[in-house]
C-alpha cells in the first residue's frame, strides 16, 4: 500500500480511505475475498492438491488455508470440493457446482 500512495502522491490513509469510499470495503478484505474466491474455484474446477491451492493462492500453510476455508467458506477445502463434485452430479439439485451458502453448516451464521 505505501508503494501505491508513493506512486500515486496521496498518504497511505488516505488512498485506504479513497479504496473504502468507493469499493466499500478496505484493502484487506478486498483482497481477502479475492483470494478465497480464487482459492473457491481452485478447488471447484481443478484436481490440484491443496496445499498447492494453498500456496497458489498466498498462504504459507495448509493449517492457516483450512482456517481460512472453515470461516470464509463455510466448510474445510476438501468439503468443499466434494460439494463442488455432488453439485456437478446433481446430488445438490444443481446443474453445476454449490454456491457457498449450501456449505454452511446448519444453525451457523
Amino acid at each position: 500500500m505505501r508503494a501505491l500512495a508513493a506512486r500515486s502522491r496521496y498518504s497511505a490513509s488516505h488512498l485506504a480511505r479513497l479504496f473504502v469510499e468507493y469499493r466499500g470495503v478496505s484493502v484487506a478484505a478486498f483482497v481477502r475475498d479475492r483470494r478465497m474466491a480464487t482459492a473457491k474455484h481452485l478447488l471447484e474446477r481443478t484436481t490440484q492438491p491443496v496445499a498447492s491451492i494453498a500456496a497458489s493462492v498466498g498462504f504459507s500453510d495448509v493449517q492457516s488455508f483450512n482456517k481460512a476455508c472453515r470461516r470464509y467458506l463455510g466448510a474445510p477445502p476438501r468439503a468443499v470440493r466434494r460439494a463442488s463434485v455432488a453439485g456437478a452430479a446433481g446430488a445438490w439439485g444443481e446443474s453445476v457446482g454449490v454456491g457457498v451458502s449450501a456449505l454452511r453448516p446448519t444453525g451457523s451464521r
